[in-house]
């Protein structure tokens, strides 16, 4: 490589006192000399044997920007303190006597705070630069406040007894009311243990040497609450060394002194002071919005429900569907938070007790445990609720501003965007009720509403309340809670001729999903033949797709008396009937399917349909239910006609017909011993049937598929 290199500089020597020679210019010497030395260009076929990773690349910060002279500056802080730790020869050395701006201090007491920790300590020697006549001054000023950071009280580990000198650059932080000065900047501090102080030493500092504390109200620390809100800003005073020098800033007042039996009515306050690791002797004052029950499997505290609650939870039934119950709480600032209990609902009466017991009600909560802090994208059952209860009858409290200063503002609250999800760490006496007090201004109670209402006026996505009786139900299997099932419900405004208007169904579907805690009264009045006459208070569904869902933190309440009297009216088949609704329909029949027309015997006494045959000595069948010989067997017939409907002229309409409308269509027409014959049925009316919609096809030509119900 390097003889082709020396060969073509040689070479263009030698072209250049050439082109001297011949009288070339200079400017086209040098485009040729910089077109053969410039570098060559990348090879774009090359293969890299190794990609480029772009995770690994340094991240660099714009030059001269904010974020790179900030990063400079802690760079030159933690080289500084490194080598001024490495000076030292060991955590004991004493300093030079007479050195000028080292404080030394006894520490008395010491507790953490927000992960910094806070030593009371004494000044047991001045200054040596302190002059004469600040010696007075000087001497008041004893008592101390001395901040260390995490990193740098993992160094020393101090403890109370311990003699620590405090180097410059330090800063004293005079406080308004407060008599103690406050040490900060204590980067270079060195911890000095004399003979009397080792010996004096408690003999627990291995265990803890610190005293956790609860951190103080932000409204107080920011002197925000209504006793200081008129004080004035004070100046701080801020000396560097032995510097005397005065900023002005914001003054602060700090308030470290704990109750065990202290009370907050902020949320948030209370769940960042303690994090995640739950809170002791704080009461959180909040009211109870909703009370509802949750299924185990849906709750994220997995962990929470082993051992001993799992087995509680396994105890119950399948029909009783173990769930917790839970609380939506809310503090005078607007925060949610949803409560789970250790209460497991096993009966609609618990449930109802409850919900008189505590919605609405203020209540302490005590011992609580953060699970999680979920969002809008996580939760939107949960949000989905919150949206209802947004924007509260009362003005809230606002962080950082009095009630006065609010009023005269006109601020628009957005709806919380997070909320805390808690666990009771104890069984009893995590919810504490106050019964003195009335039903809480900040309560939203369900508005109950009717389906017309409903239909008319609550978008979709939205929670809503409404009475309605059960019409119709259509199970997917016998068990309710094992899948989701329809309900369809009607009230006295869509039966009314008068308020019944254009594009409002006279009957709702009301699709219930497994994640609604049924209770087992509830269940039971499912299963029963009479449940198509009872009446429901369905308490925060969801309005969607033209149609209302009861999900999660849904709750059903079965009312002791009907709403309906009269026989229950339905829409006529017409152009905006839909799939999975209820209509009335008449026609005359045009067609049978005879592929699907059959017939089978039946038990005249019980009804079981699966009969065997009698024995060779007997004649006719056996039902094993009634253990008899069945001799005159009731015949069960299925068949499915075509109708020509006067409303849908166009449509191919075929109707699933019941047992007595099959009856009543053969009982004229002539049979032998194989049936009855097709033209017999042909071109009979039928009068107005009770049809379930259960299919809709609209191409090659519209199919609408019905099946008659009984109402």
């Amino acid at each position: 490589m390097e003889s082709k290199s020396l060969t073509a500089v040689s070479s263009f020597v030698s072209k250049a006192e050439q082109s001297q020679s011949t009288g070339r210019s200079a400017s086209d010497w040098i485009k040729s000399a910089q077109a053969l030395l410039q570098t060559p260009q990348k090879q774009t076929d090359r293969k890299f044997k190794t990609p480029e990773d772009s995770a690994k690349k340094r991240k660099k910060f714009l030059r001269g920007g904010l974020a790179e002279r900030l990063n400079r500056l802690q760079c030159r802080e933690r080289s500084a303190i490194s080598f001024w730790r490495h000076q030292c020869i060991s955590d004991y050395k004493t300093p030079a006597a007479g050195k000028s701006g080292v404080l030394i201090l006894k520490i008395l007491k010491i507790q953490e705070e927000c992960s910094t920790q806070v030593a009371f300590c004494q000044q047991i020697e001045q200054s040596a630069d302190t002059s004469a006549k600040n010696t007075s001054s000087s001497t008041r000023e004893t008592q101390l406040n001395v901040l260390f950071t995490k990193d740098t009280a993992s160094h020393l580990r101090p403890g109370p007894g311990d003699i620590v000198h405090v180097y410059p650059p330090w800063q004293k932080l005079v406080i308004y009311g407060e008599q103690c000065p406050v040490i900060l900047n204590t980067h270079f501090s060195q911890k000095v243990l004399s003979k009397d102080s080792v010996e004096n030493r408690p003999n627990s500092r291995e265990k803890s040497l610190t005293k956790k504390t609860i951190p103080p109200p932000l409204g107080q620390i920011f002197n925000l609450t209504e006793t200081n809100r008129n004080a004035s800003n004070t100046d701080i005073l801020a000396q560097q060394g032995t510097s005397n020098s005065k900023v002005t800033a914001l003054s602060l007042q700090m308030d470290t002194r704990g109750s065990e039996d202290s009370v907050c009515d902020s949320l948030l306050e209370v769940i960042e002071s303690q994090a995640a690791v739950g809170w002791t002797g704080v009461d959180v004052k909040v009211v109870v919005q909703r009370v509802y029950c949750l299924p185990l499997r849906e709750l994220p505290s997995q962990p929470l429900i082993r051992n001993s609650t799992i087995r509680r939870a396994q105890a119950f039934s399948s029909e009783q569907h173990n769930a917790r119950l839970c609380l939506l709480v809310q503090d005078v600032y607007g925060i949610f938070s949803e409560v789970q209990l250790h209460t497991f609902c096993s009966s609609k009466e618990k449930l109802q007790q409850d919900s008189e017991k505590w919605e609405g009600r203020s209540c302490y909560l005590k011992s609580m445990k953060v699970l999680q802090r979920t969002t809008r994208g996580r939760s939107a059952g949960l949000f989905n609720l919150i949206d209802s209860l947004w924007p509260p009858l009362v003005p809230l409290k606002v962080h950082g501003k009095s009630q006065d200063s609010q009023k005269e503002d006109d601020v628009v609250l957005l709806a919380p965007s997070f909320c805390y999800v808690l666990a009771a760490c104890r069984e009893e006496g995590s919810v504490q009720v106050l019964q003195e007090e009335t039903v809480s201004d900040l309560y939203l109670p369900p508005v109950v509403h009717h389906l017309r209402e409903i239909l008319q006026g609550v978008p979709g996505r939205q929670r809503c309340s409404f009475s309605a009786t059960v019409v119709y139900k259509r199970l997917q299997n016998e068990d309710p809670v094992q899948s989701e099932f329809w309900l369809f419900v009607t009230d006295a405004g869509l039966q009314s001729e008068s308020e019944h208007g254009p594009g409002i169904p006279r009957v709702v579907s009301v699709c219930v999903t497994p994640s609604c805690v049924l209770h087992p009264a509830i269940v039971n009045a499912l299963k029963s033949d009479t449940s198509c006459h009872l009446t429901f208070t369905f308490k925060d569904a969801v309005r969607e797709h033209g149609s209302i869902l009861c999900v999660e933190r849904t709750v059903l309440k079965l009312e002791p008396q009907p709403s309906l009297t009269n026989p229950v009216k339905l829409d006529e088949l017409n152009q905006t009937t839909k799939i999975n609704s209820l209509c009335a329909v008449k026609g005359t029949i045009v067609g049978v399917d005879e592929d699907n027309a059959y017939s089978w015997p039946a038990c005249d006494r019980c009804g079981n349909e699966k009969l065997e045959a009698a024995h060779e000595e007997q004649q006719g069948l056996f039902c094993s239910l009634c253990v008899r010989t069945v001799s005159r067997p009731t015949m069960k017939m299925q068949l499915e006609v075509f109708l020509h409907s006067v409303s849908h002229p166009e449509c191919t309409v075929k109707v699933k017909l019941q047992q007595e409308t099959i009856t009543s269509l053969l009982t004229s027409a002539t049979s032998d011993s194989e049936g009855y014959e097709v033209e017999n049925v042909l071109g009979k009316e039928v009068s107005p049937l009770n049809c379930y919609v259960r299919l809709i096809a609209r191409k090659p030509a519209i199919w609408i598929g019905l099946e008659e119900i009984s109402l």
